[in-house]
């Protein structure tokens, strides 16, 4: 009689964790997507980080931009020498006046 509580038990939790699991996973990726795009935006500096996250978004663009990358390379470079520390710099105010 122990044993099948015991089972029952389990099997209980494991749905449940699984339930949960399945309801965090939308948020999860969000802040997945999130974080990638302030990545880019401190790579590549505000503008063009902001236009290739917009690119990547965009379905169609996007898959057909991932695909040129695979073969070509970045499209989008990163801002060159200061003007990247100031995108950043710039980028860095921006999302502590957001938080």
């Amino acid at each position: 009689m122990n044993e099948i509580i015991k089972q029952h038990a389990l099997r209980f939790t494991h749905k449940l964790a699984t339930r949960k699991l399945l309801k965090a996973v939308p948020v999860l990726g969000a802040v997945f997507a999130a974080t990638l795009a302030y990545r880019k935006v401190q790579e590549k500096g505000l503008a063009r980080g902001a236009v290739d996250t917009a690119l990547d978004l965009t379905p169609i663009v996007g898959r057909i931009k991932a695909l040129t990358e695979i073969f070509t390379g970045d499209l989008i470079r990163a801002a060159p020498g200061e003007r990247a520390n100031e995108n950043k710099a710039l980028t860095k105010s921006v999302v502590e006046a957001a938080a």
